[in-house]
């Protein structure tokens, strides 16, 4: 059993870490919980143990081996982002040029920006 180093309770990544475990019938052992993504990086660049991030979060620690992705089957765990404004503001030109590019363009940069560090089926 490997040591893991997570993300605290109602965060997005440990939601999907343990939906992601719960399906595969793992039960880790969680040795740190804490509340940082680049807390998390560093901890596991240290040796602590292992992590469950999201690959935009490690990009540049893959790219400098600093850090590498272990091929896990059933894995990469793919999630959803949703993009949530109050709908009685009107948005700045701004922010209706982030809305449209995360609603259009985002999963294509990312796949184009981190899509050689996926594992190959």
């Amino acid at each position: 059993p490997f040591d893991f180093i997570v993300r605290e309770k109602g965060a997005g990544t440990r939601a999907a870490m343990e939906k992601f475990f719960e399906d595969t019938h793992v039960e880790p052992r969680m040795k740190i919980e804490l509340h940082s993504n680049e807390i998390i990086k560093q901890a596991v660049m240290a040796g602590l143990g292992l992590g469950f991030l999201s690959l935009h979060t490690i990009g540049l620690e893959l790219e400098h081996k600093l850090i590498r992705m272990l091929d896990v089957e059933g894995a990469p765990v793919v999630r959803s982002w949703n993009v949530v404004h109050t709908q009685s503001k009107m948005l700045s030109p701004a922010a209706e040029a982030f809305r449209y590019f995360m609603l259009e363009e985002a999963e294509s940069h990312l796949a184009q920006r981190f899509g050689m560090h996926w594992p190959k089926a």
